[in-house]
């Protein structure tokens, strides 16, 4: 390697007012007592990019007698949450009403939250989506779901529906173009 071996002495990172610190230095491919190459700042600087509570990244070099410290500005999004709140008519199943919360960065933790319920005379649904990004890998994602469907079909089928259920589903993203299900 042709580049400059200096050590990274300790990282900074500032303008997280919200996430929190360990979940920003777990999406980061450096770490104190490494060397500095630039392949993984450039590739700590993508990741940290790629993330939707965060606006934009600045990573800062301060070299100090053979060292460097790395000074990361984080200009974070602050607004990560939405709520939606939705009516339909229709000549068939009459009002509907929908209602949906979600949150990219629920807690500070970095994981997603989608809550979502929909209502009319027929039909009745509820589904939570958690979205887990472990620390240990920031490149796997474990999402947990669970619904409840209730169908009325009596006055058109003759018959009403129950269905409640559990899901899980794991993400591996091996690189920036190619995940695994």
């Amino acid at each position: 390697n042709k580049e400059k071996q200096t050590i990274i002495n300790k990282i900074n990172i500032e303008g997280n007012s919200i996430t929190r610190d360990k979940v920003l230095r777990s999406k980061i491919t450096l770490e104190p007592g490494d060397y500095l190459l630039k392949h993984n700042k450039t590739k700590s600087l993508h990741r940290l990019n790629r993330l939707k509570y965060i606006n934009s990244v600045k990573i800062n070099e301060v070299e100090e007698e053979g060292f460097v410290d790395l000074d990361i500005e984080i200009n974070e999004n602050k607004k990560t949450g939405n709520f939606l709140l939705g009516g339909s008519f229709s000549g068939d199943v009459g009002l509907g009403l929908g209602l949906s919360i979600k949150d990219y960065n629920f807690l500070g933790t970095g994981n997603e939250i989608i809550s979502t319920l929909d209502l009319n005379s027929e039909r009745a649904i509820f589904k939570i989506e958690y979205s887990d990004y472990p620390s240990f890998n920031p490149r796997l994602k474990n999402t947990y779901s669970i619904y409840n469907l209730q169908n009325d079909l009596q006055s058109t089928y003759g018959y009403n529906q129950d269905q409640k259920g559990f899901g899980f589903k794991t993400n591996f993203e091996l690189n920036d173009n190619v995940s695994l299900l």
